[in-house]
């Protein structure tokens, strides 16, 4: 698989339950499942440690609300970038959420992912 050859809709349709995961676990607080997805980059350097300090420090992480609006994709080299509209549990805040896709052993994997 290649992403060059996707359309944004595609894209959206394969990273579509790869973010509601990562919002019902982080959710949850439960990393294994939150890390399901991760590349090998990405469990290195997003340890159970650091993603519940996360989760500790900055309770909004923990508190997405389902349901994130797709924005659109970037593409680069390595992979695509996929952003979304997402809200929080509770408010009406809103956020950018950014999750980045790269292809693994032809697995499709979570190579970052972030809230602004």
């Amino acid at each position: 698989m290649k992403f060059a050859n996707l359309s944004p809709a595609d894209v959206e349709k394969l990273a579509k339950p790869i973010w509601d995961n990562i919002i019902t676990a982080g959710n949850d607080k439960n990393y294994q499942a939150f890390a399901k997805d991760f590349s090998i980059t990405m469990k290195k350097n997003a340890t159970r440690e650091g993603i519940e300090q996360q989760w500790q420090q900055e309770p909004m992480l923990s508190s997405l609300a389902a349901e994130p609006s797709f924005i659109g994709i970037l593409r680069d080299n390595k992979g695509i970038r996929v952003l979304w509209k997402q809200k929080f549990k509770g408010n009406d805040e809103e956020a950018l959420g950014h999750l980045e896709l790269v292809i693994e052993n032809d697995e499709i994997k979570v190579d970052g992912a972030q809230i602004f």
